[in-house]
């Protein structure tokens, strides 16, 4: 299956050296944001290569026309897809996120990409709200992560992408806003 026959590609992510310098060049050079923190997000039920981890992260999620530009900061050294892309000394993009048109096609998704050759290194969710797996596709990077989000989650981003439509640069990283802000 093809992955455009999966999902819309709405994400690139990225894993910063210099998380500021990053978010600089994306606020101030490229004029994308404003970027939104979610500080230590707790993850359930995480998998990395087939074992149970446990990663301590913050990511800044902002919007550059309809593309969510992420940009993640691993707090520690557990292992992840995330501390070896920079152990083995990468930059650029490190993955690429597709949205699934359905929170219940996850598994028939992640089946199909697994069919295809992709390789599953981590797999994760926050409860009630996503469940993501991160694949390696057959050549090189980027990796692919599969999104099924719930709906109040999918508004929550509906909420960034506006607030980005004639943004003006100011405030350039916040917090994300309380549920009654943007679930409308």
């Amino acid at each position: 299956m093809k992955l455009a026959n999966i999902g819309r590609i709405v994400q690139m992510a990225f894993v910063p050296r210099d998380f500021d310098a990053a978010l600089h060049y994306w606020t101030k050079v490229i004029g994308a944001g404003p970027f939104y923190h979610l500080e230590h997000i707790v993850l359930d039920n995480t998998r990395y290569r087939g074992a149970p981890a446990n990663v301590d992260l913050s990511a800044a999620l902002g919007y550059w026309g309809d593309i969510q530009i992420e940009l993640v900061k691993q707090h520690d050294d557990s292992p992840s897809i995330y501390r070896d892309w920079l152990k083995a000394g990468r930059e650029g993009v490190q993955h690429i996120g597709v949205v699934l048109d359905d929170y219940d096609q996850f598994d028939s998704a992640h089946a199909a990409l697994y069919r295809d050759g992709g390789e599953p290194v981590m797999e994760t969710e926050i409860v009630n709200a996503t469940r993501a797996a991160y694949f390696q596709m057959p050549g090189e990077d980027p990796l692919v992560e599969i999104l099924a989000l719930r709906p109040h989650f999918l508004k929550l981003w509906d909420h960034m992408r506006r607030t980005s439509v004639n943004w003006d640069g100011s405030d350039p990283l916040r917090a994300v806003p309380a549920e009654e802000v943007w679930a409308i």
